[in-house]
């Protein structure tokens, strides 16, 4: 694969310079030169020390990867937000895991979008998987087409630029209409459930109340970090479970056999061209239903 890339000093700096500021940390540049190549507009090898000039263009190349064969294809279908020659983005539904492991390799994403690309033609993309969701929540999921993209996407992840929104319906009517919330998280004694613990990672969430309704509230939440379970385990630990949460004590519903968690949008700067990207997901029919049902 070949990316294109250009000085964005005044200056005239060295390659390595300009690599970091494009987003290239070390472990990406001891890569390049071992495994890949930088060009000039020529098509000239450039070393880290040669200068460049102010705005000049420069095209980094890996090879191609090798698709995994012990990875399944899946024939299920594949909703798609957004692509393009970097990025893929996914409706995810729910009940489906993310990733393949021992109790299921064969119909995960992962699976879903080996079998989308083959069908297309595409030949020997690797699905590096940017966001993860868990099984039983639905929407937005991002998924670097090289391993490039998803180094340099690494830093994005990393220090939490990435907006991720979340449409939730918890149990019982919420009286702030916004808030955040700074509780620590680490794994509990069983081993399963995640809970706020004094010497849990750092972990913050944002809420905004969109609708006030029968006992429930939907809410708008924005991840400000990353950890597993970490919108569930919040707000049980504000006595607001999830609707559909079992493993957190939220009420069951016959309109949801999940918990009521959708992942509505996804927003990030794409480090090859600078271009604010943002992906939505609508809600599915059956948050839908449980929304309207929770209105009378």
């Amino acid at each position: 694969m070949q990316a294109r890339f250009e000085n964005k000093l005044e200056e005239v700096v060295n390659l390595k310079r300009v690599l970091r500021d494009n987003g290239f940390g070390q472990r990406l540049m001891t890569r390049l030169e071992y495994e890949g190549r930088v060009l000039d507009e020529n098509g000239r090898n450039l070393g880290f020390s040669d200068k460049m000039m102010p705005y000049e263009p420069f095209f980094v190349e890996f090879p191609n990867e090798l698709a995994d064969p012990h990875v399944a294809i899946s024939s299920e279908p594949v909703e798609i937000l957004f692509e393009n020659e970097n990025w893929l983005a996914v409706d995810k539904p729910a009940g489906v895991t993310s990733v393949p492991g021992p109790h299921n390799s064969t119909d995960t994403m992962v699976n879903r979008i080996k079998g989308l690309w083959t069908m297309s033609g595409a030949e020997n993309l690797v699905p590096h998987l940017i966001t993860r969701l868990d099984r039983d929540t639905s929407g937005v999921m991002l998924v670097a087409k090289n391993q490039l993209a998803n180094s340099l996407i690494s830093d994005q992840v990393k220090s939490h630029q990435m907006h991720k929104h979340y449409i939730a319906v918890v149990s019982g009517v919420m009286t702030e209409d916004e808030g955040k919330i700074n509780q620590p998280i680490g794994r509990s004694d069983d081993g399963i459930h995640r809970e706020v613990r004094e010497d849990g990672q750092t972990a913050k969430t944002k809420f905004k109340v969109i609708e006030r309704l029968n006992n429930a509230t939907v809410v708008d939440v924005e991840l400000i970090t990353g950890r597993t379970h970490q919108i569930r385990v919040h707000f049980h630990s504000l006595g607001f479970p999830l609707i559909g949460d079992k493993l957190y004590g939220g009420p069951t519903s016959s309109m949801v056999e999940h918990q009521a968690l959708h992942a509505s949008s996804l927003e990030f700067t794409d480090p090859f061209d600078g271009q604010e990207i943002k992906v939505e997901s609508p809600l599915p029919s059956d948050l839908e239903a449980l929304i309207n049902s929770l209105k009378q």
